[in-house]
Formats: structure tokens, C-alpha cells, sequence
């Protein structure tokens, strides 16, 4: 049964999510690909996880009754096997969706009711109580064909011990964690929920702890601390989605805490009929096939057209407000180049300043020159003047009286 899904991407987990998110690519088993185009509403899911459907019908064999019969699980024999005396127990023979084990007495429906009804509780640092239901609905989905019966007797007291005169073994389901994961991822991307929001919701069902082991091997899970793992990988969402959803897949452990537990199982149901599938609805977008889903589909998507027109406001508002932002950017640029501008005239005005102040006063130096030269000649030439006009005079008055002779009438030739 495990080679019935070997072609599926799920032997990490990126590789599942690059396979459905990005590539989106289908699997190559047709009868799982018919699981998702006639069963994809949240309360269809649930109703059906105790019906068979074209993948169950492929998968396990029934007997003359019409019951199912679940495979022995493949476990090599240990030396202590072959000290017992007692017989091993027979395969399980019931229906789809028995879980019967020490685990779990309530079958695969009630489990998943009860966890989508106690994820209320357990939101904690969760940001989406409905993304998280959602992911409480898909976390064992893949326990529906995945179901083996293991080498461990039922307790006396459980459905179906003794079949005939056979002790039947307890329910296990081998790698149904990592199959699980692909299912949701499908069913996500189905919504419309993209990777980067399905990213932790995926990942915390992938990395769930395994119930009941094939063999003594330790898995990826018990090496790791997980939560810091997560934390680390895919941040603080998904760490605290895996620890919300550990902390509500709890099976029921005797059956009268089963009947107790009858009434959080019917409020689950509710809330997968009444919460998740509006909550789907507003996501995807497909026609209706009956008249009470055209209803439905009116209804939610007349509350999906508020959400729009809301969404449509918020966007125009933050686009005007971005536009606002832009315009002052551009204004406050353009303030600060026309200052920038205007400090670089003032700057050369004061620089044409002082080289004119300059030039005017190496004019009035070159003036000053000149005028000083100027004065100093002619003072120089009066002096000579003066000192020929002496000359001349000491050479007329001869006799010394101070009076020119020429004009005393004296006959004298002072020529030479």
C-alpha cells in the first residue's frame, strides 16, 4: 500500500510544496485526483472520511460481509517473535475510518470534530482561528488510506477484538503524517490560499509525531526538537501552529469518554458546517451544483463583496496616500533646489562683488601712484626753477646789491 503513493512529491518537504504551490502540478493517481474534483467542501471532507471513495475502493480489499480488510503491517521479525506461543492477531476487518487502538477509540470523523472544536481553545499565538480549524480538519486525513493493522492484540474490550475466533491487531498508519500534508496542501491551494500563507499549516502537519512506529527506527521528529526547527525554517507561525495543533490531536482513550465527549463532537461538525465552509466559500471562486448551494454561494458571495469593497477602499486609500507621499518628496525637492539655487546666486553675486571691489582698488592704488609721482615732479621741477632763477640773479648783480645792474645803467658787457 505505501508503493500506491511512491510517485507523490512527499519525501520532504519542499519538494511538496514546490510540487503543488509552484509547479502545481496533479498527482499521477487518477482515482485521488477524482477524491479532489467531487469532494473539496470542509463539511464534505469530514462526512467522508468514514466513506469509501475511489482511492479507498483501490486501495484496501474487502471481504465476503463487504468490510474492509486492513493489511498487516510490514515489520521484520525480531528473535523474541519466535519465542511466543501465542498466534499473532489477524487483520482488522471493519470499515473506513476505524482507528481502534490504545490510542483511540473514537473513529476518524470524531477525531477530526473534536480537534476542530478544541483548536477554539487552543489559538494561542495563532493569527487565524479559521486557517487553523482548517488545518485541524486535515491533519490525519491521510490515516484514510493509510490504515494497517498492526502486531499488537486490541484490548479485550475494543470493537471488532475477535473476529470469528481471531484476536485482531490494533489500527496504525504508517507515514499517513507526510501524506496528510500533501492532501491539505491540495485542498489549500484548491481555496485559493497561497504558499506563503499555507506555508505553517502545511508544515506542522508534515512534521506531526508518529503514533505508532513500523519498527524501532527513529524518525526525523524524535532527533529534532521540532518547534525550534520549525521556528528556525519557515519562522515564529509555524512553530506555533505545530504547537496548537499538538496539543488538541489527542485521541479518546476508553469508550466512556467517548460518549462524554458526544456533544463537542456535534459542536465540531457545527463549526465545520457553519464556519469553514463560508470560510472556503469566500476564497474560491466555482460554480454551485445544487440549488442550496447557489443559496450558499449568493450568501457568501454577497459577504465577499463587502470584503471586496472594503479591500478596494483600503487600497485606494493607501494608493492616494502613497501619491501624497510622492508629491511631498517631489515638493520638498524642489524647495530645497530653489534654495540650493538661490544660495549659489547670492554666492557668485558676492564673488563678482569682491572681485569688482578688487579691480577699484587697484585702481585707486595705481591713482594714488600717479598722483604722488606727479605732485613729486613738479615740486622737483619748481625746485630747479628756483635754483636757476638763483643762479641767474647771483650773475646780474655783480656788485652784490641786490638790484639787477642792467637796470642801474651801468655801461658793463657781461658778455663772455
Amino acid at each position: 500500500m505505501i508503493n500506491f503513493f511512491e510517485k507523490l512529491p512527499i519525501n520532504s518537504f519542499e519538494d511538496l510544496m514546490e510540487s503543488v504551490f509552484k509547479k502545481q502540478e496533479k498527482s499521477q493517481i487518477p482515482e485521488l485526483e477524482k477524491v479532489f474534483e467531487s469532494i473539496n467542501k470542509p463539511s464534505d471532507i469530514l462526512k467522508n472520511l468514514t466513506l469509501s471513495d475511489n482511492l479507498t475502493k483501490s486501495i484496501y480489499q474487502t471481504n465476503e460481509k463487504g468490510r474492509i480488510v486492513f493489511p498487516k503491517v510490514e515489520r521484520k521479525k525480531k528473535w523474541w517473535d519466535f519465542k511466543r506461543n501465542k498466534q499473532e492477531p489477524k487483520e482488522h476487518m471493519g470499515y473506513v475510518g476505524d482507528q481502534t487502538s490504545a490510542y483511540h477509540k473514537e473513529n476518524l470523523k470524531q477525531q477530526a470534530s473534536l480537534m476542530v472544536k478544541k483548536a477554539e481553545k487552543a489559538i494561542g499565538k495563532s493569527h487565524d482561528l479559521d486557517a487553523l480549524q482548517l488545518t485541524a480538519l486535515f491533519a490525519n486525513i491521510g490515516r484514510k488510506y493509510t490504515a494497517k493493522t498492526s502486531d499488537i492484540e486490541k484490548f479485550a474490550n475494543d470493537d471488532l477484538y475477535i473476529i470469528g475466533s481471531d484476536v485482531t491487531g490494533q489500527i496504525m498508519f504508517p507515514g499517513q503524517e507526510k501524506l496528510s500534508a500533501y492532501l491539505a496542501a491540495r485542498y489549500f491551494k484548491q481555496y485559493g490560499l497561497d504558499e506563503e500563507f499555507s506555508k505553517p499549516y502545511i508544515a506542522a502537519i508534515y512534521h506531526q509525531p508518529v503514533e505508532m512506529k513500523e519498527d524501532e527506527k527513529q524518525t526525523e521528529e524524535e532527533i529534532i526538537n521540532v518547534p525550534e526547527y520549525l521556528e528556525k525554517l519557515y519562522g515564529d507561525e509555524a512553530c506555533n501552529v505545530y504547537l496548537s495543533l499538538s496539543a488538541i490531536n489527542k485521541g479518546v482513550l476508553n469508550y466512556r469518554d467517548l460518549a462524554n465527549v458526544q456533544v463537542d463532537i456535534s459542536a465540531g461538525e457545527k463549526i465545520v458546517r457553519e464556519e469553514l465552509d463560508p470560510f472556503v466559500n469566500n476564497i474560491v471562486s466555482r460554480k454551485p451544483r445544487n440549488v442550496a448551494e447557489i443559496d450558499k454561494k449568493f450568501f457568501a458571495s454577497s459577504q465577499f463583496d463587502e470584503f471586496e469593497k472594503d479591500a478596494r477602499e483600503e487600497q485606494l486609500r493607501e494608493q492616494r496616500k502613497r501619491q501624497e507621499e510622492n508629491q511631498r518628496k517631489i515638493n520638498q525637492q524642489t524647495y530645497e533646489e530653489i534654495i540650493e539655487g538661490e544660495r549659489i546666486m547670492l554666492e557668485e553675486q558676492r564673488q563678482l562683488e569682491r572681485e569688482a571691489f578688487n579691480k577699484i582698488a587697484n585702481l585707486d592704488t595705481v591713482l594714488s601712484i600717479a598722483t604722488l609721482q606727479a605732485m613729486t615732479e613738479k615740486e622737483e621741477r619748481k625746485k630747479r626753477q628756483q635754483e636757476l632763477a638763483s643762479v641767474e640773479q647771483d650773475f646780474i648783480d655783480l656788485d652784490g646789491d641786490g638790484i639787477d645792474d642792467r637796470l642801474e645803467g651801468n655801461d658793463l658787457d657781461i658778455s663772455l
